[in-house]
């Protein structure tokens, strides 16, 4: 099988400076992955405050990412929205600017019904002819697509793969059984990176790796090479940064340690807050042992 997106994909922060982005900040950041050893980036998604984006903001995030990276790493470009026109106008930006595909969550706040979700879908790659990854993250849709709906999906040419943040682990095995073609399944929870994977994911869509890009690139490597037991390893000294990431669902833990490690700027688009300075400090703290371990 030919796997156009595996390995430690970062879902990527969108840095911000008096309330502008910070496209010196981001291009270093992207840099820096690369550098690291992951394997792709998702700009603009939630890490990245993709909803507090306006879609030229979106574009030129997206545009920066891609020429950064260069062809070097897999671009993933987040497009969806809870309107499938807004979607298709999204994914249009993504063709027109050179990702190599483009991630798309199951439309949020509508709670539309299982057909509702497959005709979206379907509208967009339709629209759009470029590898579509399916984004199911119930915790912040509020819909869970279904196993018959996901079959379906997976008759379309253009959709190549899934990325399951439900922390059902049961899915991906459950999937490949029930899927008659190939697809990418990808693990949308850092928790679970290496338990997805022993179940046959390809690799991680991964918030963490903005902070500790080199751990988390060599788990998922580790999981391909098949070296679970490594894998446990490195995992486990982020045991305590996975906590504090996991405290607070806005990216302002990741931004808050990227400050303190790069100097990069901490700040949120409300109704994101940055962290107070108790939190500031517990977090100096996990990152210093994280760093120690993994340097």
């Amino acid at each position: 099988m030919d796997v156009l997106f595996s390995g430690c994909i970062t879902e990527i922060v969108t840095p911000f400076k008096a309330g502008k982005f910070d496209e010196a900040s981001f291009r270093d950041l992207v840099e820096w992955q690369i550098e690291s050893g992951i394997d792709g980036i998702v700009p603009a998604a939630a890490a990245g405050e993709g909803a507090s984006l306006s879609p030229a903001e979106q574009r030129r995030v997206l545009q920066a990412c891609v020429d950064c990276t260069a062809g070097r790493v897999r671009v993933l470009a987040s497009t969806g929205s809870n309107s499938t026109t807004q979607a298709i106008c999204l994914a249009n930006d993504a063709f027109d600017l050179g990702a190599d595909g483009h991630l798309v969550i199951v439309p949020y706040y509508n709670k539309p019904q299982q057909e509702g979700l497959f005709r979206h879908f379907m509208a967009i790659h339709d629209a759009i002819r470029m590898p579509m990854v399916i984004d199911n993250t119930p915790s912040r849709s509020a819909t869970d697509l279904s196993l018959e709906t996901i079959k379906r999906l997976c008759d379309l040419e253009f959709v190549v793969g899934i990325k399951e943040g439900s922390g059902d682990l049961t899915r991906v095995l459950v999937r490949r059984n029930a899927i008659d073609r190939d697809m990418v399944h990808l693990c949308g929870d850092d928790w679970l990176t290496v338990a997805s994977m022993a179940q046959g994911s390809h690799g991680c869509i991964s918030t963490l790796a903005n902070v500790a890009p080199r751990a988390c690139a060599r788990v998922a490597h580790a999981c391909l090479d098949g070296d679970f037991a490594a894998a446990r390893r490195i995992q486990d000294g982020l045991v305590g940064l996975l906590r504090e990431v996991s405290n607070d669902p806005t990216p302002a833990t990741i931004k808050c340690a990227l400050n303190l490690m790069r100097n990069y700027p901490d700040e949120l688009r409300l109704p994101g807050l940055v962290l107070s300075e108790e939190e500031r400090s517990r977090l100096a703290a996990r990152l210093g042992a994280c760093v120690a371990i993994h340097a």
